[in-house]
């Protein structure tokens, strides 16, 4: 991520498959991290390898091919951790398709068979439910 595409406030990026545009607001613990990587970022971009390089795809993929071997999750593809975890993480927050969608420049349909796929349905958040259910009858 290059310096220019947080302003503070969120991350601007073009989604590589869709060509999205996609402004990402930032929770408070990511714009910490942000704020501080950006305050000792000495190039062009925040996230740096020793030697103030951009971490590129080239440089991650070597790395993910490592860890999912240790774990013995060989199955996965970097973009799994983009395509699958961002989605999941919304949709368990509560977030609806359309919030996800404007958040990760993913299709409607993209987002929902990921949720199909992922998404665990949990105790938690059928309580969730109901209790935004009885809200909305009051």
């Amino acid at each position: 991520m290059m310096l220019r595409d947080y302003d503070g406030h969120g991350i601007s990026v073009v989604q590589k498959k869709t060509g999205s545009h996609v402004f990402i607001p930032c929770h408070t613990k990511l714009k910490a991290m942000l704020d501080n990587e950006k305050a000792r970022a000495t190039g062009l971009a925040i996230v740096t390898r020793r030697g103030g390089k951009p971490i590129t795809p080239q440089i991650i993929r070597p790395w993910f091919g490592e860890v999912k071997k240790r774990v013995g999750l060989e199955h996965l593809q970097v973009r799994d951790l983009r395509r699958t975890t961002i989605p999941v993480a919304l949709g368990e927050a509560g977030c609806h398709q359309g919030e996800i969608v404007a958040i990760t420049g993913h299709s409607k349909m993209c987002v929902n068979q990921i949720l199909e796929t992922y998404l665990e349905r949990t105790m938690r958040m059928a309580k969730a439910a109901i209790l935004k259910l009885e809200k909305h009858l009051k």
